[in-house]
């Protein structure tokens, strides 16, 4: 079997039958169900075009001619399927992309015509990639890291776009320009301009830059570009160079045989065993080199190469909810947990390889494609409509996008179990039914002692036969031993005292509230308050939920699921400090009530969610600043509660100032935690007595 010779052009046009091969002849590509999503950052994407436009060799890839098995959809007719080099082939795509792109969550690669010297850099060419995370883009070293707040908010208001006015939303990719450039164009528009006269070179890319504004507001980067092209003086030498070498380059494409991912005589021997198969020698072999798998994604992976058909139906549900890899796993242990009486344990990659191979699980296998793929009422695609419904998504009451994604993320046994009952409950439910259901999620997730399995199996238990108000309540008082106490607000409120600053020389501890004359009763408060302080104290859940309104409107287009887009933050806000946090380090005088200070700064009483680019530079910024009309409310804070956050470095040295910031931080953690117990009906799930539980 001969291999391929592709051009960049070649290798672009998998992904867009717009993109015009340099070779038909040399066909496209696919992607099998085996591959993973995709996974390289900003770093690795703009790495790689500078070596493409410098000749540096790129690696091969890996192609075998297409196997119908692997399909992800009916509509896959390409020769061959890709089996390594997918995140190169993207990141080459997307220098070839239309711009402006059609999508606003479409990522954004341009270049740099002058980016003048470039430090700290080993990089000859500066390609500059933004996405819907980061629309100004990154750094512009090698390490492509975070731009600081301070830049941003800069390179912003060069849009006319002020971070903190009222109707300021964050911009899309195809609104603005990265930041870190001198004289940005989209690569796309360079690439596509390119003449073997330089002049000629030139005057087609101010043609094209013009062209793609048409109808459109000019953007400042189009004004600069056009003015540098005019400049007599600005030399286009080196960029018509690299984007000659470019278009120039081939990259070898090695054709493997069908039968490397055929089944293996040691599997047709196995007379039964579950042993490697073909396809995980060469998905572990492959991935080796490249970004490693982690043991879910490798999970999903295996999975698709066993059941492909599955793969666009996960891919789609998944969209907005969770990674396709964990909703994967979560669907097929909702059919494993059928009949059991309990939630079946996590997927292990042995368990995969039976459940694919052995003759004995063929009802299963269907059960699990009809689940996954099902559209009726306990199809999976249903099923998780029907938990965004019980959890208020989209609703004034509910939970918050990330909220939800949050639990199926950290919380894995609790959304199982809101599978398997949703799999099984299909009536209406009331909006205070779903008040309660949010509740008891709420409750156990945020609340829960450690052993998440025990909690989901003992809800299942008591909701196995209804879900109504009354059982929900049996269950949560059911599961009690699984989670921390909880109380009502105003007993969190008695209990929270302040501490009399007159004659205060020593130090006062959260801890310090369960303190007891009768020893016995100080070890029953410890037992009871202490962990309900520790989480009330510092859980962010609670915040989020407090601001859903303002983050609902804040980041509409916000997906949780896109943990590519969002890197390790995985959100579009920080948590600011509403009274700065640097008041409280290294004060080396007047500073008697630092440490006191210190105990509630840090508290979620004292943090506001906010958007990263609108969240100050100076982390001295006093808080009257900051609070303004509208951004106080927005910020869910009272009027009562804005005049203690606004006391500044008094907090340090004088009483009334300090007792006006705690009061107001214990203000603003009752209220939030209030405004989830009182809105997700936390009383009435918590009525032991007047529902006891049968299974102790």
């Amino acid at each position: 079997m001969n291999n391929l010779t592709l051009s960049l052009n070649d290798i672009a046009s998998w992904s867009d039958e717009n993109i015009r091969p340099a070779n038909p002849k040399n066909g496209r590509a696919s992607i099998p169900a085996l591959q993973r999503g995709l996974v390289w950052g900003p770093k690795q994407i703009e790495l790689l075009w500078d070596s493409l436009m410098r000749g540096i060799p790129v690696g091969s890839f890996v192609l075998c001619r297409h196997i119908q098995a692997q399909a992800t959809s009916k509509t896959d007719n390409a020769q061959y399927h890709l089996l390594d080099g997918q995140q190169r082939a993207n990141a080459i795509y997307l220098g070839f992309a239309s711009f402006p792109p059609q999508s606003d969550a479409d990522s954004i690669l341009w270049i740099d015509l002058d980016p003048g010297s470039l430090h700290n850099s080993t990089r000859s060419y500066l390609a500059r990639v933004t996405t819907p995370a980061h629309p100004w883009g990154y750094s512009r070293d090698d390490a492509t890291g975070r731009l600081g707040v301070a830049r941003i908010r800069a390179g912003l208001e060069e849009y006319q776009l002020y971070p903190g006015q009222e109707g300021y939303m964050r911009p899309v990719p195809k609104q603005i320009q990265p930041i870190e450039a001198s004289i940005p164009v989209p690569l796309s528009l360079v690439l596509a301009a390119y003449k073997e006269d330089v002049g000629e070179f030139r005057k087609t890319i101010k043609t094209a830059i013009v062209a793609s504004a048409a109808g459109e507001l000019v953007p400042p980067w189009i004004n600069k570009a056009l003015a540098k092209l005019e400049d007599p003086a600005f030399s286009l030498d080196k960029i018509h160079h690299g984007v000659k070498i470019a278009l120039a380059a081939t990259i070898v494409a090695l054709l493997a045989p069908a039968e490397l991912i055929a089944e293996s005589d040691q599997e047709r021997g196995a007379e039964g065993k579950a042993d490697i198969t073909n396809i995980e020698h060469l998905f572990q072999r492959l991935n080796q080199q490249g970004t490693p798998l982690d043991g879910e994604e490798l999970s999903y992976s295996l999975i698709k190469a066993y059941w492909p058909e599955l793969a666009d139906n996960i891919d789609s549900i998944a969209r907005n909810r969770m990674p396709a890899s964990r909703l994967v796993s979560l669907a097929i242990r909702v059919v494993l947990s059928e009949n059991q009486g309990k939630l079946a344990g996590a997927l292990s990659v042995s368990q995969i390889r039976k459940i694919a191979h052995e003759a004995d699980h063929d009802q299963l296998k269907q059960r699990i494609r009809e689940y996954i793929q099902g559209a009726g009422s306990d199809g999976l695609e249903t099923c998780c409509r029907r938990i965004d419904h019980w959890l208020g998504v989209g609703q004034e009451w509910g939970l918050l996008p990330v909220l939800r994604t949050g639990i199926a993320h950290r919380h894995q046994e609790l959304y199982l179990l809101l599978l398997v009952l949703a799999r099984k409950y299909h009536q209406e439910t009331s909006a205070e039914l779903c008040r309660l259901i949010t509740g008891m999620t709420t409750l156990c997730a945020w609340f829960g002692a450690g052993r998440e399995k025990e909690l989901a199996d003992c809800l299942l238990s008591n909701l196995h036969t209804e879900l109504t108000e009354h059982s929900l309540a049996q269950a949560v008082g059911a599961a009690r031993r699984y989670r921390h106490a909880v109380h009502s607000p105003i007993q969190l409120d008695e209990f929270v005292r302040l501490p009399a600053l007159g004659d205060y020389f020593g130090e006062w501890k959260w801890s310090a509230l369960v303190a007891n004359g009768d020893k016995q009763a100080q070890e029953a408060h410890a037992k009871d308050w202490l962990p309900f302080l520790s989480i009330v104290r510092d859980r962010r859940e609670l915040l989020l939920y407090a601001q859903r309104d303002f983050l609902n409107r804040k980041f509409p287009d916000y997906d949780p699921a896109r943990k590519d887009l969002w890197e390790s933050q995985n959100r579009p806000w920080d948590y600011d400090h509403i009274l700065p946090s640097a008041y409280t380090y290294n004060i080396k005088s007047n500073n008697k009530y630092r440490d006191l200070c210190k105990e509630w700064c840090n508290t979620i009483g004292n943090l506001r969610a906010w958007p990263f680019e609108d969240n100050r530079s100076d982390q001295k910024t006093p808080a009257r600043e900051k609070l303004k009309e509208r951004t106080y409310q927005d910020s869910f804070i009272t009027p009562d509660e804005r005049s203690g956050f606004a006391q500044e470095r008094g907090v340090l040295s004088d009483p009334e100032s300090l007792a006006k910031f705690m009061a107001a931080c214990k203000s603003r953690i009752i209220s939030m935690y209030g405004e989830w117990y009182d809105n997700l009906g936390i009383e009435r799930l918590l009525q032991e007595e007047a529902y006891p539980s049968e299974k102790q």
